[in-house]
């Protein structure tokens, strides 16, 4: 079992993963055990995908890669990208859960007769799609657009920003950054499942834009089931600082090779729980009960 003690940089679900559970986070980042993913988990990136393909047309940017994705049914672009993903796991070896609840009554919001099964994630894969694609009809707010150096234009869709943070270098990836009507920037993030318990996720896109020059007025969570933001919160420079100490308390942590277990009920759902001393997984033996520090490497943009 081959070990990968070197990092990059951070992310926010690797920072987040790790706060979660540190033992989560050497299992499935230090030896690659997590091989299992969930049919809502492939759902919501399929989602992303025709979204972030609808948004790039709409700016005049989309690429032949999103091409396969700007048919018109919206039914059909989703089955493409999620067949895609489909396969894409199942190569690669990845097992697929159902998650969610087991109802009785039909295909419902939290589960149907098996679950959140492959069923449930076709069901609702393209309504969330269509909500998305109203929300911004019914709303006035364009997609960001930002000066290249060669001239081209960036669009706030999947954006991506490296600035370090908290002492260590940080990638984040912003589904978008759009513009309402008094031209203030706007942060916001697709969800596809559970409402978020906090909004670290946020500040932490709002830090990194900030640190590159551009100001954040609000930012919210869009939720795909509802089609709606749950609330704008507005994104003071006060959270900067909680964002820029836990980013250095994670990579302090990591440097130091400290990965204690935080056991929990979100453990039953968790894909490397087998190889977990905390849960007393039947293959906890396979996997050294310590690991040595990890090291931030430097490398190319």
């Amino acid at each position: 079992m081959r070990e990968k003690r070197t990092i990059a940089r951070l992310s926010y679900s690797a920072a987040s993963q790790y706060s979660d559970c540190a033992e989560r986070w050497r299992l499935s980042r230090v030896y690659g055990l997590d091989k299992a993913t969930y049919w809502v988990t492939m759902m919501g990136t399929a989602v992303h995908e025709v979204t972030e393909a609808r948004d790039l047309d709409q700016v005049g940017l989309a690429t032949d890669k999103h091409t396969p994705l700007l048919v018109e049914d919206v039914e059909r672009a989703f089955t493409i990208a999620f067949d895609r993903e489909k396969a894409a796991r199942l190569k690669s070896g990845t097992t697929i859960n159902a998650s969610g609840r087991l109802l009785k009554t039909g295909i419902g919001k939290g589960g149907g007769p098996n679950k959140k099964d492959e069923e449930w994630a076709r069901h609702y894969g393209p309504i969330m799609v269509q909500n998305w694609l109203d929300w911004r009809a019914a709303n006035n707010y364009k997609v960001a657009l930002f000066d290249a150096p060669d001239g081209k234009m960036i669009p706030g869709v999947e954006l991506k920003v490296a600035k370090p943070l908290g002492g260590y270098p940080y990638v984040g990836y912003i589904d978008r950054v759009l513009v309402d009507g008094n031209g203030e920037y706007l942060v916001v993030d697709l969800k596809t499942g559970n409402p978020p318990q906090s909004t670290t996720q946020l500040k932490a896109y709002a830090a990194q834009l900030r640190a590159a020059g551009i100001p954040v007025a609000k930012a919210a969570y869009w939720m795909g089931m509802d089609g709606d933001v749950l609330e704008w919160v507005p994104m003071s420079t006060r959270g900067d600082a909680y964002i820029e100490t836990w980013l250095n308390n994670v990579g302090r942590g990591l440097e130091a090779g400290i990965f204690p277990a935080s056991p929990s009920t979100f453990c039953k759902a968790c894909p490397v729980r087998e190889y977990c001393m905390a849960t007393g997984g039947a293959r906890a033996g396979e996997v050294p009960p310590v690991t040595g520090p990890i090291e931030f490497v430097e490398v190319a943009a």
